[in-house]
C-alpha cells in the first residue's frame, strides 16, 4: 500500500473520501432514527449507508482523472 502524493491537499477532492464519510453519516443517522421512528422507514438510513459504502468502495477502483492536473 502506498499513499496518493501530496494526498493531505487532494482528500477532500477525492470521490472514495467523499462517500466514506457520507456512509459515517448515514451511519450515525441510523442510530438517532428511533428517536424520529415516525418521519422515516426504519430502513431508509440503512439503504442509504449501504449505498453510500458501496459507491466508496467503487470509486476507490475509477481514477479521478480530474485530480492529475
Amino acid at each position: 500500500m502506498y499513499l496518493i502524493d501530496d494526498w493531505k491537499r487532494l482528500a477532500p477532492r477525492l470521490w472514495s473520501i467523499r462517500l466514506a464519510i457520507v456512509a459515517a453519516l448515514l451511519g450515525v443517522a441510523e442510530m438517532a432514527l428511533p428517536f424520529f421512528h415516525q418521519a422515516f422507514p426504519p430502513s431508509t438510513f440503512a439503504a442509504l449507508s449501504i449505498l453510500a459504502a458501496l459507491g466508496s468502495a467503487a470509486a476507490r477502483l475509477v481514477p479521478q482523472l480530474s485530480l492529475k492536473k
